[in-house]
């Protein structure tokens, strides 16, 4: 079976196609769907190695490959957008967030919890159907989440771009110095970056 044919199949079952990334070495290729799931894929055999679902169940955004700087031909972690202003990134091989970025409102008391993501086996028939239809999670995100993600090379911050249209500078290694490049309004209260 080719990749095309693959894809078309995988298109059908598991949601609309929204972003894809491939590896420096184009070992492999990563899909997400408007559903929420990611599809591992191993392009020497043109097979799908695995599939999970993302912890916000909704629709990713976008998928870059992360830079390591001590290993740029790795291409073992991935940046994946999906959620409420949710960045996290994962690693492919052992299917486990490693680090998520978030903005939370000043006021909010609720800290986000690093345990909620995990990833979960994509439901199948007539579960992933009725789960489709029902799940209101998937539209509240997908109005408030991360559209555009830059991660260059050998640099220790990351720019991200959203539908809440506010672009952020995102500092690795400083956390609470981030900020909002363009867009924030006067009247808002500062966010916290954690």
């Amino acid at each position: 079976m080719s990749l095309i044919s693959s894809l078309s199949l995988f298109l059908s079952r598991l949601g609309i196609i929204t972003a894809m990334v491939i590896d420096p070495l184009r070992a492999w290729l990563l899909v997400g769907t408007n559903r929420g799931v990611l599809t591992l894929w191993d392009l020497r055999f043109m097979i799908a190695i695995k599939s999970w679902v993302h912890p916000s169940k909704s629709r990713i955004s976008r998928l870059v490959v992360h830079p390591e700087p001590h290993h740029p031909s790795r291409g073992g972690k991935v940046i994946i957008a999906s959620g409420k202003n949710e960045v996290s990134v994962w690693d492919l091989e052992n299917e486990e967030c490693r680090e998520v970025f978030c903005v939370r409102n000043a006021d909010e008391k609720k800290a986000l919890s690093f345990d909620a993501f995990k990833a979960t086996e994509p439901l199948s028939g007539s579960d992933l159907l009725r789960n489709s239809f029902t799940s209101s999670d998937s539209n509240v995100s997908a109005d408030q989440s991360v559209r555009a993600v830059i991660f260059p090379a050998d640099c220790e911050y990351m720019i991200t771009g959203g539908a809440d249209r506010k672009i952020r500078y995102w500092d690795i290694s400083r956390l609470e110095i981030s900020y909002v490049i363009s867009g924030h309004d006067a009247q808002d209260p500062p966010p916290k970056y954690a």
